[in-house]
């Protein structure tokens, strides 16, 4: 079975006629062969490239044309797979699920070497043929042409030739003989101004045999062909502006993108601001559609960047307009007298290109370059002054003195409004909280856009320091908080997990921020106070610790210390903070003890730890009983041997003495203990 056998059911008759009509015109050619795969170009109306592939059996195919596309199969495939039958490519036995590896060609054709367009010889005989290392054809006697392949080499001679063939790929080429060549860069106006980048589109031409210029054309490039370029200035260009060519998982992708040539760029101001020195200093960037004898190129201005500037002025008919100026250190021009304004920005004049300072208000320029001004009558100019200072966004205002304001500039003072949790587990919310900044009493929302705080009445307007506010929003972000950056939609400007609050707020107060929670300020911890009552054989502590005048119960404070909370709920509905600290501080008085009701009970024999973990406490009060125990204990200084009791028949020996001693000991303080057979008491 032949591999057309194989595969002719998979193609329509129409696309295997057209298919082999392409191999009888000679149309067809194997660029590359491996024991792999084939790479084929088809020359319809425009080069299309094909190739074949072997995996595990089944033979894969693609081509660049929109039929593949959309069905999987086309006529150029089929011409291809009658071009590698024909060339005897097929070497071993061809069957459903076997497809043989192909006769690898040590010497694959090189198609398409250059990457220049060479489609521009006008004059007889000026002509240049780009494929002159074609591989030759010859008939196989069916009346088609097939690809000469040459006798199959010995392994090793396969392996050295595969080796040459990469070095040789790998050497730059003699660009068409020498023909010199221009690059220009031609800046499109119309498109950069509508997509609000500067759009570049690479040019060349070539010097004809007459030596006239030929005539000026797109430079298509391929991804990674720059060796052929033979200028370093331009090499490093067409790099930048080709970026790195991606790298692609997918096989049809890959094929996509090598094939596709490319001479438009959009460029981001972050890559103009690098790019376009180098490029004004080849003195061949222009503007496109300049006429081919126009001589006029733009070079980069080395000056200080131009002011977006936007001026109110009085008119001669009663009015007041908007101006749009471009200024820079004693130079002032109409804005609508640059050729281009870019965002970010860029100004092109007629014969040069600047930095912009447009204070992130470019969408000012249509409004301050239009022909018709925006005008209002006297009257309303002190109105449309503070309108403008209500806005997002401004470029460099200036004002005549009698609408100036005091520009007044301050450090602004964060507040942080946390909504209380409401689910009765609330300490596994997120908790959410809005954001102001207060600039002399003034508060202002921190998603607002306002730039500036109008005070007509005081003479001042406010501006607003958007460093120390993004210095805040900073502090939020190392705390935990996660800013909300569709604010409008969901209602707030942060959220934090409620067991991250408390520690999150702590850091906030050190750092100058008031925080409050409902419209309830977040509340300090302040002082505690306990009270120890005795009972008939245990202790009472009851205490509570205040928080700015709401004051919790020191068994609920044990509760949220146990449940790992860093805040916990007060009488009026606010927060108070939980120290770090406090849980360790307290976590043993909660396991010694047993919580009731309003109170921990300790048990007698508690009551020198109970004193213990109480003695770094200011306020606390004890009963006659447990301060006399305490005092006891106090005074303690050791365990004295004791003498034989009254009614005692005997004498005890010394370590007996010893063992009563201790008998009493554990009895005055109410402590258990252990009699031990070796105290010899046991009688």
């Amino acid at each position: 079975m032949t591999l057309t056998e194989l595969l002719e059911n998979k193609f329509r008759a129409d696309l295997r006629f057209r298919g082999e009509t392409y191999v009888k015109a000679e149309r067809v050619s194997l660029i590359r062969i491996t024991t792999e795969q084939v790479f084929g170009i088809v020359q319809d109306s425009v080069e299309y490239e094909t190739q074949l592939s072997r995996d595990e059996g089944q033979l894969k195919m693609y081509c660049t044309c929109d039929p593949f596309q959309r069905s999987g199969v086309c006529k150029h495939l089929w011409a291809t797979i009658v071009a590698v039958q024909d060339s005897g490519l097929m070497v071993g036995a061809v069957r459903p699920g076997n497809i043989p590896p192909f006769a690898a060609d040590p010497e694959p054709t090189l198609l398409d070497s250059d990457i220049w367009d060479d489609d521009e010889f006008d004059e007889p005989g000026d002509v240049f043929n780009p494929r002159t290392g074609a591989a030759p054809t010859e008939s196989n006697g069916n009346g088609r042409s097939a690809v000469h392949v040459k006798p199959r080499l010995k392994p090793w001679e396969s392996k050295l030739q595969e080796l040459k063939g990469k070095m040789q790929t790998n050497e730059p080429a003699a660009p068409n003989a020498g023909r010199e060549r221009e690059i220009f860069y031609e800046i499109d106006v119309p498109e950069s101004r509508s997509v609000g980048q500067l759009v570049i589109q690479t040019a060349q031409r070539q010097r004809r045999a007459n030596g006239q210029w030929g005539k000026l054309k797109p430079l298509k490039l391929r991804p990674g062909k720059l060796d052929d370029v033979e200028h370093e200035d331009d090499s490093k260009i067409l790099a930048y502006l080709s970026g790195g060519t991606p790298e692609r998982t997918n096989w049809h992708a890959q094929q996509a993108e090598i094939q596709t040539s490319v001479f438009r760029y959009r460029m981001p101001y972050e890559l103009s601001e690098l790019i376009l020195p180098l490029m004004c200093r080849t003195g061949r960037v222009r503007y496109l559609d300049s006429h081919e004898t126009d001589q006029q190129t733009l070079d980069w201005d080395e000056g200080p960047a131009w002011e977006l500037t936007m001026r109110v002025a009085p008119t001669a008919d009663e009015e007041w307009k908007l101006e749009g100026l471009l200024t820079r250190e004693g130079e002032s021009m109409p804005a609508n007298k640059a050729v281009l304004l870019v965002p970010g920005g860029l100004v092109l004049t007629q014969s040069k290109i600047a930095r912009l300072l447009d204070y992130d208000a470019f969408e000012w320029v249509d409004v301050l370059t239009t022909e018709s001004a925006l005008r209002v009558p006297d009257g309303e100019q002190q109105e449309l002054v503070d309108t403008l200072l209500d806005m997002p966004t401004l470029p460099r205002l200036e004002l005549p003195k009698e609408l100036q304001l005091e520009e007044v500039t301050c450090d602004p003072k964060p507040h942080l409004t946390v909504q209380s949790p409401r689910g009765k587990r609330w300490h596994l919310e997120r908790l959410q909280g809005q954001v102001q900044f207060d600039y002399l009493e003034t508060k202002i929302p921190a998603s607002s856009s306002q730039w500036a705080l109008v005070q007509r009445e005081q003479g001042r307007c406010i501006l607003r320091n958007r460093d120390r506010e993004d210095q805040a929003w900073s502090q939020l972000h190392e705390l935990g908080f996660r800013r909300m950056l569709d604010q409008r939609r969901r209602g707030h400007d942060v959220e934090i997990a409620a067991r991250s609050l408390g520690p999150a707020v702590r850091r906030l107060i050190d750092l100058g921020w008031q925080v409050h929670a409902d419209g309830k300020q977040v509340r300090q911890p302040g002082e505690f106070s306990f009270r120890i009552k005795s009972g008939i054989d245990w202790f009472e502590l009851h205490g509570d610790v205040q928080f700015e005048g709401q004051s919790v119960s020191f068994p609920e404070l044990l509760s949220a210390l146990a449940r790992g909370d860093s805040t916990i709920r007060l009488a009026d509905g606010s927060l108070g903070i939980l120290p770090e600290d406090w849980a360790k501080k307290f976590g043993l008085l909660a396991g010694l003890g047993t919580a009731d009701e309003d109170h921990m009970r300790f048990a007698h024999n508690q009551v020198a730890l109970l004193d213990a973990l109480l003695s770094a406490q200011e306020h606390v009060e004890r009963d006659e009983t447990f301060e006399n125990l305490r005092q006891r204990f106090k005074n303690f200084s050791g365990i004295e041997d004791a003498t034989e009791p009254k009614g005692f028949e005997g004498s005890l020996r010394g370590y007996q003495r010893e063992g009563l001693g201790w008998l009493e000991f554990l009895q005055e303080f109410r402590l258990g203990g252990c009699l031990a057979d070796d105290m010899g008491l046991g009688k």
